[in-house]
């Protein structure tokens, strides 16, 4: 589960708004501005993958992983990080947040997140995530994708 690939999993808090395929029921109330926006492309997003905000905070750390497939891609909106420290490394590559911007990965790749000690003032790193179809799926590739445990 995700809870075991942090350091620290307090440090490390998730705000699901779609799981397999689907709204979280009552999430989007709490985020509506969010919510509206995606409504519109909710043909994109991928039913194995998950719509939520991820907030991480200084002086921990996401163990290296890999998602289940390579039929989707993960994108990153970072809301707010401070200018240095928090950094991702996705098959090698090293990339950090900038807010109002998207880092965009496959996530079946091996990815990690780094975040600076805790010193002095503790920070974080706030990003929309949101999983999308490949690009490269056929339309038919896509209407078979099924959320996980769906059978």
């Amino acid at each position: 589960t995700e809870e075991h690939l942090s350091a620290r999993p307090n440090h490390w808090h998730k705000f699901d708004l779609w799981k397999r395929g689907k709204a979280v029921e009552g999430r989007c109330s709490l985020a509506p501005t969010t919510c509206r926006v995606l409504e519109p492309h909710t043909a994109v997003l991928s039913p194995m993958g998950q719509v939520k905000f991820s907030v991480f905070h200084s002086g921990s750390r996401i163990f290296p992983h890999a998602g289940p497939t390579n039929g989707r891609l993960r994108v990153h909106v970072c809301l707010y990080a401070p200018e240095a420290g928090y950094v991702i490394t996705v098959g090698g590559v090293n990339a950090s947040w900038v807010p109002g911007e998207a880092l965009i990965f496959d996530d079946s790749l091996e990815h990690e997140v780094f975040s600076p000690p805790e010193a002095g003032v503790p920070s974080m790193r706030v990003v929309l995530i949101v999983d999308v179809h490949h690009p490269d799926l056929l339309m038919r590739e896509r209407r078979r994708m099924q959320p996980y445990g769906a059978r």
